[in-house]
């Protein structure tokens, strides 16, 4: 049984920050002034990562929030770099997991690059790490989209692409993984956002129904 004031919450954090185009450009900040604001009584951390050092680079020069927001270049398809990366973050910080991981835009790329292996070790790997989990799965029309461009620009076609068995409904699948494989419960899916997508939310089943409580007061 999931407290319905958390609930509640995740649905602001949808229909403020997530849903918000205005936030689109600068989400990690955007969710962070969100969380200050709304849930964390003053104190906040949170690690952003993306494997492109541009992009990092990028949230680095524009972060106001520099004494509770860093960024890393992480490869998370990589244990050696994410368990570096998190383990160290988490350490530093007293913990040994994070409250909440967010997976935006995410899912589609590994798997693309690193198949249906790839994908499930990657959210199997993740949920060792949290305990809630929001998902932001492409659709199988953005799979062939992301094909026809890489074939325009003349990339070919991603290898494993035709190796896929998941696929068509990969937001099923996705599902699947983190509720039977990693035991991960769904209590929230959102409606489509100004990307066309939805967003699920997901505890684990180690989380009570006290310790939910505990984390909204």
């Amino acid at each position: 049984m999931v407290s319905n004031s958390f609930v509640a919450l995740l649905k602001l954090v949808f229909s403020s920050v997530l849903n918000e185009p205005t936030c689109l450009q600068n989400l990690t900040q955007c969710l962070y002034e969100f969380l200050i604001d709304r849930c964390c009584g003053g104190t906040c951390q949170i690690l952003g990562v993306d494997i492109d050092p541009a992009l990092v680079a990028r949230a680095r020069h524009s972060n106001t929030h520099r004494d509770n927001v860093l960024y890393e270049c992480v490869d998370v398809t990589s244990d050696q770099d994410r368990e570096e990366s998190f383990s160290q973050y988490l350490r530093k910080h007293g913990r040994t997991k994070f409250d909440i991981v967010f997976c935006f835009s995410v899912t589609m790329w590994i798997h693309l690059n690193w198949g249906d292996e790839g994908l499930t070790k990657f959210l199997t790997n993740i949920c060792r790490q949290t305990e809630w989990l929001v998902v932001e799965p492409q659709p199988w029309k953005c799979y062939k989209e992301a094909e026809r461009r890489l074939r325009r620009r003349g990339g070919g076609t991603f290898p494993l692409f035709p190796s896929l068995t998941m696929r068509g409904r990969v937001e099923s699948d996705i599902e699947s993984i983190l509720q039977q494989q990693c035991r991960f419960t769904k209590v929230l899916e959102t409606s489509k956002t100004c990307w066309n997508r939805k967003l699920s939310f997901y505890r684990t089943n180690s989380v009570s129904e006290a310790d939910v409580t505990q984390q909204t007061e």
